[in-house]
């Protein structure tokens, strides 16, 4: 039975960050192994070590430090386009509350990193699969802003629901089971599907080094129509996610990154903001609490999508991760420039600088019917 509104919640379950060993249902929690929330030292280190490498490009591919671009650019849809962009009533320039105004906008940001907006959501897509019109269509969305594949060097993949049965429609998605529960397999489809998007990526993006990954903040809905993307879907995708991560780290040649060790089958990736806590219960590993209606888009029953104050703490957790992290340090931040503190990630909407819910109901088509590419 459909369900879909503030009341609902808290589910009882724990974010990752708050999960010790074997402490949901037998696993580790943590976002990294041995339910840790902090990198492996020596993976951690060889992000680093490849952020360092990372160069202006040119449209070919090879290194240009005069007229090259880092491109920096995002897998996703509706929600990832939100916090990327927004897009504003102009969809050619984002909004001031935006990860990319509020990046281009540093006084030590790299002069040569581009920061271009790539699928919007307009359409059902699966990123897992490499025939998917995606692709494509994403190649072409660049190409307009004068990006080519070769150039694209650093991608954001916010990812939401299981990421790999796409679209929800009846039974294409894993439904709770008597105790309400669908773990672990649809954590298990996340992570099969998360290995599939980066081999994907390396298809059509080569020069593609680094991936940063974020799953979905909660769902004020119990919906198994396939409209929305609800819980526990969002809580059990991050499992998938950090299983995807954990490969990696336990050197598993289908997400090689190191050509030092065999054929390089995937970019070197890691954890971008990790947004998922139960209803509005504050996260006991940094305090993070997601509201409604406060963070989330109330209009027409969504109840999914981002507010503009969940778009500005959303952003806020991917720019403070940019400017602090090691891995993204060196090729984000302009080391002549003069180093700033970072900005908060919380939900303070500069005045005169917010979009409007109506706006961000326009943008995602839901301003009369439910539309699927809406709800993703």
């Amino acid at each position: 039975m459909t369900s879909t509104n503030c009341s609902i919640g808290p589910t009882g379950r724990r974010p990752l960050t708050d999960v010790g060993r074997g402490g949901y249902l037998g696993y580790d929690g943590g976002l990294f192994p041995a339910a840790s929330n902090t990198d492996n030292p020596h993976h951690a280190a060889a992000g680093a070590a490849i952020a360092r490498s990372i160069v202006p490009l040119g449209p070919d591919g090879a290194a240009d430090p005069v007229n090259g671009k880092i491109v920096y650019t995002y897998i996703g849809i509706s929600l990832t386009y939100l916090d990327w962009w927004v897009g504003s009533p102009n969809p050619d320039v984002a909004t001031k509350d935006s990860f990319n105004y509020r990046a281009l906008h540093l006084p030590n940001i790299n002069p040569k990193l581009s920061l271009p907006y790539a699928i919007k959501g307009e359409k059902v897509y699966n990123w897992t699969d490499p025939t998917s019109s995606f692709w494509p269509d994403m190649i072409n969305i660049l190409a307009q802003q004068g990006v080519t594949p070769a150039q694209v060097q650093v991608l954001w993949a916010f990812t939401p629901g299981n990421g790999v049965l796409w679209p929800f429609t009846p039974g294409n998605g894993v439904r709770p089971g008597p105790d309400g529960n669908s773990f672990p397999r649809n954590a298990e489809l996340q992570r099969d599907g998360t290995v599939r998007m980066l081999h994907a990526i390396l298809q059509y993006f080569p020069n593609t080094k680094i991936v940063y990954l974020s799953t979905k903040h909660f769902a004020w809905s119990t919906n198994p129509d396939g409209s929305l993307v609800w819980e526990p879907f969002s809580h059990d995708s991050a499992w998938g996610t950090k299983w995807a991560i954990e490969q990696q780290i336990n050197g598993d040649p289908a997400l090689n990154y190191d050509p030092a060790k065999g054929p390089v089958t995937s970019p070197w990736i890691t954890w971008g903001p990790y947004f998922w806590t139960d209803a509005g219960t504050p996260r006991a590993y940094d305090g993070l609490t997601w509201t409604c209606p406060e963070d989330v888009n109330v209009l027409n029953n969504d109840f999914s999508h981002q507010s503009p104050a969940g778009i500005y703490l959303q952003a806020g957790m991917l720019l403070n991760q940019m400017m602090n992290d090691p891995s993204a340090m060196p090729w984000f931040l302009n080391n002549a420039g003069t180093p700033v503190a970072p900005m908060a990630a919380d939900r303070s909407v500069t005045q005169g600088q917010s979009i409007s819910n109506t706006v961000t109901a326009t943008l995602l088509g839901q301003t009369g019917e439910h539309h699927s590419e809406g709800y993703k």
